[in-house]
């Protein structure tokens, strides 16, 4: 073979490696849907690759060749790397490390629910290229947790860092048989009683805004998880000077948080700080009659609320918000692709169980999706062998997919309206002592939704064609942005 052949060869083999194996994210249509720039941009530098190795081929052809190497030993190594795994000696859970089934998996809803057929209920999954044991079903789930308890740890997201004493939700135990109950008490319900009434303000309010143009229902939802969260968290109005200000700062603060401190949002927390400490204040010397959590630890006779309080209502303002506005989106879309469950939830035909058992169908259908531990220590379960440093992913909407125990789970039926399931088969606010303590505040702010879009005899809603959801394994799906109200003219 002549020298200028071998380059040419040697520049195809170097395009094909390389270019070959990402275009299989483009020419995936459900990653088209779901990620149509990323598509894009996958394509984009496909073909700049392209051109680079044929500039390089022309004006530096000794390059290529051992490029091409390089590029056939990699693409080798990644081809081992995401083969078939098998348990073996070592009693490994089984599965696939391949990055890039890894990242086309993001557009699949079905991904891990397919990895577990092909699998079974414990296997390995691929996150950006890293390993995570993967756990199917809710009562296998429960026996990980509570039967090794002390090798399993928190996972927690970057912005933990910023929580002083840390955020509730990754705290270890110690720090937790502290807290954790003082913030059940916090969130009891007088408070979610009091919050009731800006829900339902805020709600009627945005329904009334609704106009002849059809749009997302998600911006006022954003408003209603706000309103609803600052008055139950802080007993504050958003409506009212202070609340303005407080909300004014929270969405300053609210833009970089999840993935980590910014200088931006820590000078936003600490002007939060200030604002919480003078909301404090104004509970203490009784200048603000509000029933709200944080009034709840004013008048605890534990010394609290100190600075782990103070940081972790924020926190849990910041978070909760766009959790709970994903919910309420959820329920919207529902409603409009099951329009028998809009007369079934008024007030004057089914009654409130029909409205509850709706929202517990929702949030089994939709919203309750995973948690996350990290394992400390080695630890044997189920015949398999999980290796410290491991993430593990508990999958509980692929649990509360399972036939056994939800007949049809694709289809959004009345089976909470008149039947009971144990924590083994639906559990929607976690599995052990750090499960959420707001769960209280959620189902009344989801009520509240519900009700007032039922009872709206103009209201037209059109349900999303697909979903979407961001470009992260942790990030949550919602409907897609096609999903409409509109007031009838």
């Amino acid at each position: 073979m002549t020298e200028p052949i071998a380059v040419v060869v040697a520049a195809l083999v170097l395009v094909a490696t390389v270019v070959v194996p990402w275009l299989r994210l483009p020419l995936d249509g459900a990653f088209r849907q779901v990620f149509g720039r990323a598509s894009v941009v996958v394509v984009v530098a496909a073909v700049a690759w392209t051109v680079m190795v044929a500039l390089v081929a022309v004006f530096a052809p000794a390059v290529v060749m051992p490029a091409a190497v390089v590029a056939v030993v990699v693409v080798a190594a990644a081809t081992w790397r995401a083969r078939r795994l098998v348990g073996g000696r070592h009693r490994r859970p089984p599965g696939s490390l391949s990055v890039i089934g890894s990242i086309r998996a993001l557009a699949h809803r079905d991904a891990y629910q397919l990895d577990h057929e092909r699998y079974g209920p414990v296997f390995t999954a691929s996150q950006f290229g890293r390993p995570v044991v993967c756990v199917v079903g809710l009562e296998r789930g429960q026996r990980l947790l509570r039967g090794h308890r002390h090798q399993l740890g928190p996972s927690p997201l970057a912005f933990t860092d910023q929580v002083m004493g840390g955020f509730l939700r990754y705290m270890d135990d110690d720090t937790h048989d502290r807290y954790g109950p003082a913030f059940r008490l916090a969130m009891s319900r007088p408070v979610t009683d009091a919050a009731r009434s800006i829900a339902f303000r805020t709600v009627s309010q945005e329904l009334a805004a609704v106009t002849t143009q059809a749009e997302h229902p998600g911006p006022a939802m954003g408003r209603v998880a706000q309103a609803t969260l600052m008055a139950a968290l802080f007993g504050l109005d958003v409506d009212s000077p202070d609340g303005e200000v407080f909300g004014a700062v929270n969405r300053r603060f609210s833009r970089r948080t999840v993935l980590g401190g910014h200088r931006r949002t820590t000078g936003a927390l600490r002007e939060l700080r200030t604002l919480v400490a003078d909301q404090r204040r104004r509970l203490e010397a009784g200048d603000v009659d509000a029933v709200c959590a944080l009034g709840e630890f004013v008048a605890s006779d534990d010394d609290l609320p100190d600075a782990v309080c103070v940081d972790n209502l924020l926190f849990m303002m910041r978070i909760g918000a766009p959790n709970l506005q994903g919910l309420l989106v959820w329920l919207v879309h529902l409603l409009a692709a099951n329009p028998q469950w809009l007369d079934r939830c008024r007030d004057d035909n089914g009654g409130p169980e029909v409205v509850d058992g709706f929202v517990l169908e929702a949030l089994r259908m939709a919203q309750s999706e995973y948690l996350y531990r990290r394992l400390t220590n080695d630890v044997d379960f189920d015949g398999l062998h999980l290796r410290h440093g491991q993430l593990v992913r508990l999958c509980v909407w692929e649990s509360h997919q399972d036939p056994t125990v939800f007949s049809e789970p694709g289809r959004c039926t009345d089976r909470f309206v008149d039947q009971r399931f144990s924590q083994s088969e639906f559990s929607a606010f976690g599995l052990d002592n750090h499960a959420c303590n707001s769960v209280g505040l959620v189902l009344m702010a989801a009520r509240t939704v519900v009700q007032a879009v039922a009872a709206d005899p103009g209201m037209e809603l059109t349900p999303a064609t697909g979903l979407t959801r961001g470009m992260r394994h942790w990030s949550h799906w919602r409907p897609g942005d096609d999903l409409r109200w509109v007031r009838r003219a």
